[in-house]
């Protein structure tokens, strides 16, 4: 389960921390409060293709960092080992750096 999401000049944003909850997290808002940079953002850490447009006029680069809750699972767990993936305290942290030279 997505537990926290960062995202840094992306779109509009400048810094956003958003924290989910377990139960229900609905996401609304006017056009322009950055509901389509927050799916972009989940796109590009889950290995969507670098759109450089995508980072904020002025930046240089553009950060995404997700947390996600792992299940104590023995399954996954062995799962993750096996992939050289580390679980600390049953969550698993992805980031991603993207650059205005379209690296990441």
């Amino acid at each position: 389960m997505l537990k926290d999401l960062i995202i840094e000049n992306l779109i509009l944003m400048n810094h956003c921390p958003l924290s989910l909850h377990e139960k229900l997290t609905v996401i609304t808002g006017e056009s322009g409060s950055g509901k389509t940079a927050i799916l972009h953002g989940l796109k590009l850490l889950l290995g969507q293709k670098l759109d450089t447009s995508l980072i904020r006029k002025g930046a240089k680069k553009g950060f995404i960092q997700a947390r996600f809750e792992i299940p104590s699972s023995a399954e996954i767990k062995m799962l993750m080992e096996e992939a050289s993936i580390p679980v600390g305290d049953n969550s698993l942290v992805i980031s991603r750096e993207i650059s205005i030279e379209g690296k990441s």
